[in-house]
């Protein structure tokens, strides 16, 4: 079984790129830790308008030439081997309805170094309108995207302040009805300018879901009503991210047979690129049932849930990103506990003794019902079944016993998106 994160680069990338498809979040040093209640929340509705100006020019583009710089560094908590900093540059070309490409450098260093290694073909998104491709150039190692939108939603976690040109449900004004929704949001404010070409700096103060750090999000907002910075801050101080957005030109003339991709003729297929959440079971189908055993050894039943919201979570002991992710799922089935949801983590490739040894140290995730699947020793049994071949890998399964939606790796983004699809069906 492979086990995946969603991204090459999720442990380090900033919340501003994950509200597109991407994990973890990553910051700058200086956030103070907000008060966590109700009552401190602040909204500016200048800010909100803003936004909204923002939003509506950048749906008037037509298309964008741009360079997007990310840079992200460690600054406490890392072994000597860990990657200490990252910066990719990434050369955009996008245009509407649904032509990119996006070609990414990559470097990094790892805390016990001096020299950076850098990677100048390390990744390549492309799509000419009908097919959407992605890979690893300098590998020769490329692949077709199941569908445009992922490739699109893949391709824009590079371009953060430009996240929302192709999909309006990424903008940041989205993001903050969310935070809001899920009591999460601290503060929205306008900031002084701090350069002459800012319009504003557009400050969102929030509590990252699962956690208890908060997030500050700085987005400066040029007089050309385009993010061109975001500087990402948590509370810990654990980590630092600047992205910027230069070389800027908009409505060029560029023609759609400019984004014709073609892979080299000896590329193979991408091995190490995470493959879509489409590839898992559809929308709509009805879940598989299935049989699976907790830890003293009672029988549990799919079906035996019928009538309740079941989120299903496909991990392993050994994965680290699946045991990351449990206490934003704890919290959600404790949030929603009365509107008949509950959480069915099941533990797959493990033997009984590895499964029932795990178990004492994590009797905080009370609200979680593990189990081990009997047949999955050897990848097979259930996560077969639901396509489950990349870890942590989620289900969230309907009363009528549908699937109504599926998450692929470790992501905030994912997290948000579990929240919100459960939010939504219980006030039906």
């Amino acid at each position: 079984m492979r086990i995946t994160s969603n991204h090459p680069l999720s442990y380090i990338m900033p919340m501003s790129l994950t509200m597109v498809l991407l994990p973890a979040a990553t910051s700058l040093v200086g956030a103070a830790r907000l008060p966590q209640k109700a009552n401190t929340l602040i909204v500016d509705q200048r800010a909100l308008k803003l936004l909204e100006q923002v939003q509506t020019h950048l749906l008037s583009i037509r298309n964008v030439s741009a360079v997007c710089t990310f840079k992200s560094r460690r600054l406490k908590g890392m072994s000597p081997t860990q990657t200490a900093a990252i910066t990719t540059i990434s050369k955009v070309r996008i245009m509407r309805p649904s032509f990119y490409r996006v070609d990414v450098s990559l470097s990094s260093l790892k805390q016990n170094e001096t020299v950076w290694r850098t990677v100048p073909d390390f990744e390549t998104n492309a799509s000419d309108g009908h097919t959407a491709w992605h890979g690893h150039p300098g590998d020769r190692e490329f692949d077709k995207d199941r569908s445009i939108a992922d490739g699109e939603a893949r391709a824009m976690t590079y371009i953060a302040p430009l996240s929302s040109f192709f999909d309006p449900a990424a903008s940041v004004t989205r993001k903050i009805a969310f935070l809001k929704h899920e009591e999460l949001l601290r503060k929205v404010t306008l900031l002084p300018s701090v350069s002459p070409k800012d319009l504003h700096t557009l400050q969102i103060v929030f509590q990252r879901l699962g956690s208890t750090v908060i997030e500050t999000d700085d987005y400066f907002i040029s007089k050309d009503l385009l993010i061109h910075r975001i500087d990402t801050s948590l509370s810990d101080g654990t980590k630092a991210t600047t992205t910027t957005l230069t070389n800027i030109e908009l409505n060029g003339p560029m023609k759609e047979a400019s984004f014709t991709f073609i892979p080299p003729a000896d590329a193979h297929r991408a091995i190490n690129v995470d493959p879509p959440t489409s590839s898992l079971l559809a929308k709509g189908v009805l879940a598989p049932n299935f049989t699976v055993k907790d830890a003293a050894g009672k029988s549990v039943r799919l079906s035996d849930l019928r009538g309740k919201w079941v989120i299903l979570d496909f991990w392993a002991t050994w994965c680290g990103n699946c045991i990351q992710g449990f206490p934003g799922v704890n919290k959600l089935a404790n949030r929603y506990k009365d509107d008949n949801v509950v959480a069915l983590a099941i533990c797959v490739g493990e033997t009984p003794k590895a499964f029932r040894s795990w178990l004492p140290s994590h009797r905080n995730l009370s609200e979680i019902r593990f189990v081990l699947d009997p047949e999955g020793k050897d990848g097979k049994g259930v996560a077969e079944v639901y396509h489950a071949d990349a870890l942590p890998t989620q289900y969230v399964i309907d009363p009528e016993g549908r699937i109504r939606a599926s998450f692929l790796g470790l992501s905030d983004n994912n997290e948000r998106e579990l929240a919100h699809v459960l939010g939504q069906a219980v006030t039906r």
